[in-house]
């Protein structure tokens, strides 16, 4: 047999190609990353801060109300809803 036994390439071949394709997923993954960072990385603010992924609905409102965004009823009328939909369900922390 011609080469020991390893077809046309060489045990260094073989590693070579191995560390090539680890190296091609490598560039991919990372250019994955660059091109859709996350949440977490988003750049995106307003006048409420920075944006999160989730955000306590409670929180979220009084932000509202204190950037004048919502009125005084308004606000009180949401918070109503807020509240009767977490005595329906249980307050979770």
């Amino acid at each position: 047999m011609m080469n020991g036994g390893w077809g046309a390439m060489s045990p260094f071949g073989w590693l070579m190609m191995v560390v090539l394709w680890v190296s091609v997923i490598a560039v991919v993954a990372w250019a994955a990353t660059r091109i859709f960072p996350g949440a977490q990385q988003a750049s995106r603010s307003d006048i409420t801060g920075p944006r999160t992924q989730v955000d306590d609905p409670q929180a979220l409102l009084d932000r509202r109300l204190a950037s004048g965004e919502i009125d005084p009823e308004t606000y009180d009328q949401i918070r109503q809803r807020l509240d009767a939909a977490r005595g329906g369900r249980g307050v979770r922390s």
